[in-house]
């Protein structure tokens, strides 16, 4: 059971956010990126899987706020950033890539390959 006072709970929730997001759930990824980025706002992956969710759900405005965050935290976010090596699936990855590059993440399309 996670544990919510646990200062790491933040990692575990964005995790399972992308779990979420990449079972076709955004709108339940979204929640918990949200709750994971209020947790600790300085984590790029929490901005990642929120960027990503805010597009997929309709709500670009967010979606642009988060890709700003994720740019705070990386100032050098692309579409390249080594989290695309995380999954083993590309369809997974290209999933999550697909959706920051609608939110507004700089980058080329095979920029993770």
């Amino acid at each position: 059971m996670l544990n919510p006072s646990d200062p790491a709970a933040f990692m575990f929730i964005a995790g399972q956010a992308c779990v979420h997001f990449l079972k076709g759930r955004p709108a339940r990824a979204l929640e918990l990126a949200t709750d994971a980025a209020a947790r600790y706002p300085d984590w790029d992956f929490t901005w990642m899987v929120l960027g990503a969710a805010a597009i997929r759900c309709g709500d670009a405005a967010l979606a642009a706020q988060a890709v700003e965050n994720l740019k705070r935290v990386l100032p050098n976010a692309a579409l390249s950033h080594p989290i695309s090596k995380v999954f083993r699936d590309p369809a997974r990855r290209d999933a999550l890539i697909d959706a920051l590059r609608d939110a507004g993440l700089p980058g080329h399309a095979n920029s993770a390959d």
